[in-house]
Parts: C-alpha cells; sequence; structure tokens
C-alpha cells in the first residue's frame, strides 16, 4: 500500500511489476479469485457506459448522489452505495469494510457500476478511468488510482 510501481519488465504472458515493497507477477490468464490481479485492475479507457435499461437506472441512481455531503454518504461512502444499489432491491451493508465481503468479485475487466473497495473506502466506477467517491466533505468524481490494494465487486450482473 501507498508504494507506486518503479519497473515492469514482460516476461512470457506476464508482467514483472517492481516497487519499494519487491517484485510481484502479475498473469492476465490468472487472476486471483478474490482480488483479481493483486490490487491492479484490468480497464478499458474509451469505451462509454452501457446504454441498457439497467445501467440506465443505476447511472440515474448515481446522478442523484453528485455534490452530496459526505454526512449524507457515509464517512467512508458506503452510505452512498447501498442507496445506489437499493435502486435494484438489493440491501447492501453501509460500510466500505462490510461491503468488500458481499458481491461478486471481479477479476476481469472492470465495468461501469463496479465498485471499488478498501477497509476505509467505497467509490463506484464511472468508465474511463472515473470513480464516484467521498472525497473531502462532498460526493464528486475520482479516478481509480486513488485506490490500491482494493477490491473490486459487482453487485447488478452485467448485461
Amino acid at each position: 500500500a501507498g508504494s507506486a510501481p518503479s519497473a515492469f519488465a514482460l516476461q512470457g504472458d506476464g508482467l514483472w511489476i517492481g516497487s519499494e515493497q519487491g517484485l510481484l507477477f502479475l498473469d492476465p490468464a490468472k487472476p486471483d479469485p478474490e482480488t483479481g490481479f493483486g490490487g491492479f485492475v484490468r480497464v478499458p479507457f474509451g469505451v462509454p457506459a452501457p446504454t441498457d435499461p439497467a445501467s440506465r437506472r443505476l447511472a440515474d441512481a448515481i446522478f442523484a448522489w453528485r455534490f452530496a455531503s459526505a454526512d449524507k454518504a457515509g464517512k467512508d461512502g458506503g452510505a452512498m452505495v447501498a442507496s445506489v444499489f437499493s435502486a435494484f432491491g438489493l440491501k447492501l451493508p453501509e460500510a466500505a469494510a462490510e461491503l468488500k465481503r458481499t458481491g461478486e468479485p471481479v477479476t476481469g475487466e472492470i465495468q461501469f457500476g463496479d465498485v471499488i473497495l478498501t477497509d476505509k473506502s467505497a467509490a463506484i466506477y464511472l468508465g474511463n478511468g472515473t470513480t464516484v467517491a467521498v472525497k473531502g466533505n462532498r460526493v464528486e468524481n475520482g479516478d481509480i488510482w486513488a485506490y490500491p490494494n482494493a477490491v473490486v465487486r459487482r453487485f447488478v450482473p452485467s448485461s
């Protein structure tokens, strides 16, 4: 945690990533079933958010949170995530640490609506590397790179 990659080397079908914390080998064909790619995620860039009805409903639920206060969203964003997914009839925990233990683990490409979680924060992925999360005293856009060692969960099946 808190260590930025400083070196990369390809070997066969995998990638060695070096940092001051040591070396990590990522094999795209064999993601860990719980954490995906060791805290890294595969992200498609330049792909617009899906326009299917479920995604539109999710987008509307997320948009309702724009500029909400952190008090309403929960100090770690968990209450915001629980509220957004209640639009699908889901009752989720309101704390990021508890959300990490629910939902379907994402071990492939991250998609619009996936939830990025650490023990202290919850963010919803919007696309193009952008998230919506509690930042400072309100809900606003952020980016996926702000979440080292995060896990990603999916709460609504992709279409």
